[in-house]
């Protein structure tokens, strides 16, 4: 970590603009300066495990960390003081009480520092009133992104840095999804998924008192890296800016998939005891999805397998429909009947096809899709693949699912995973 040099001290003008929100979002995060406000050398604290995560990015931004109850942590100087910093830096990280924060934010506003990171939720102390409106108007007034208050932090893996107070896997793993969440529970969980996919931005964006999530969502569509737009959300910030973020991933193909909270009362009041938010009612959810052809998904599993599939890189032609292989007549009409419910197409498979499938079919065996293919149980995997193959080669099939119960074979048969690999690396 940097260390600043001796009595260094920041004078600030009064007259200094302020930065443009996009400015400062940038600075936030792709920060090359970070001071750590309440770090600690206690084991397993806020303030320890903020010093540990930050000296995990791989940008190497310059680091001080500030407290006047230490000397030194680790080693490394600690300051009493932000205006003992010797730059006005790009990110400051508060792991301090709430009580502390005002007094805290405001020293960032007048060290010029460009943004902030509230990691506590900001509560009003016995007696007073309107903390929250307060940071929010100290930070607007300095021109200042924040994230939070009540937040998890974020971590920019296209650009190497990470500003979070927890233990979160290091490396995060790399991919096409940013992620923004109101949750910092479902931003740990989502990073430590362990399913097909990672992630260009992840950001736990909590009671959003300045930056929104429609301002992440922008800056995260701007990343080379990002390919999927995944908002776990429970209210509706800005919803001119999400309007056209919306619009921009629509143009640029970009999927977006939601997973929003509060669509009953019960549900709306414990997203405004959570957070003061007012959550939106399911229709104006429904509205927007329905306009910018969002993919609303119902909880956390869905999202999981839905940015799965969208990570793999592979878009469906316009029109095209789904044709699914099964080794079950029963399960394959339970899941005809599934997609007749949710709308899912299947593709009207060609004569050529029609006769690649029965070649190899037992007798009594319709080639037709969604498709039985169990009859005697002789030759599964070439079975399989075979037709696999077939249907993902009909021009009208823009994707072929495997549908079978995911039991353990009791003689050790993997007849189905190795199908599905000739199928699809031949």
């Amino acid at each position: 970590m940097t260390t600043p040099p001796a009595g260094a001290e920041v004078r600030v003008s009064a007259e200094t603009p302020s930065l443009p929100a996009s400015t400062a979002l940038t600075a936030m995060l792709e920060a090359r300066s970070v001071a750590l406000v309440g770090a600690s050398a206690r084991p397993g604290s806020l303030g320890a495990r903020m010093i540990a995560e930050a000296a995990r990015s791989p940008s190497r931004p310059r680091t001080y960390l500030v407290n006047p109850r230490y000397q030194d942590i680790g080693g490394v100087r600690c300051l009493p003081r932000l205006a003992d910093v010797p730059e006005p830096v790009d990110l400051v990280l508060l792991a301090v009480p709430d009580t502390a924060l005002e007094e805290q934010l405001g020293a960032a506003a007048r060290t010029q520092a460009r943004s902030a990171v509230i990691f506590g939720s900001a509560f009003d102390p016995p007696g007073a009133t309107g903390l929250r409106d307060r940071l929010a108007a100290t930070a607007a007034q300095a021109g200042m992104a924040v994230c939070g208050a009540g937040c998890m932090g974020f971590v920019n893996v296209s650009r190497g840095l990470r500003a979070v107070g927890y233990v979160e896997p290091d490396p995060v793993p790399p991919g096409p999804v940013a992620l923004i969440t109101h949750s910092g529970s479902v931003f740990s969980a989502m990073l430590r998924t362990r399913r097909g996919f990672g992630f260009s931005l992840a950001v736990s964006s909590g009671q959003e008192l300045v930056t929104t999530a429609a301002d992440y969502a922008g800056y995260a569509l701007d990343l080379p890296d990002t390919r999927v737009l995944a908002l776990v959300l429970e209210a509706i910030r800005d919803a001119a800016e999400l309007r056209s973020v919306l619009g921009r991933a629509l143009s640029a193909g970009v999927p977006v998939v939601l997973l929003s909270v509060g669509g009953s009362r019960a549900g709306r009041a414990l997203v405004s005891a959570h957070s003061g938010a007012l959550a939106a009612a399911d229709g104006a959810w429904e509205a927007l999805a329905g306009a910018y052809g969002v993919h609303r998904v119902r909880d956390l599993a869905e999202l999981a397998d839905t940015l799965e599939l969208f990570s793999a890189g592979r878009r469906c032609p316009a029109g095209a429909g789904l044709a699914t292989v099964h080794d079950s007549g029963l399960e394959r009409a339970h899941v005809a009947d599934l997609a007749a419910e949710l709308g899912v197409p299947f593709a009207p498979i060609g004569p050529e096809t029609s006769n690649r499938l029965a070649a190899v079919l037992d007798p009594g065996l319709q080639p037709a899709n969604p498709l039985d293919v169990w009859g005697t149980g002789r030759d599964t995997e070439p079975l399989f693949a075979e037709c696999l193959s077939a249907l993902a080669a009909d021009p009208e099939v823009a994707a072929v699912a495997l549908a079978v119960d995911l039991v353990p074979e009791l003689d050790g048969d993997e007849a189905y995973p190795r199908a599905v690999r000739a199928a699809a690396f031949g």
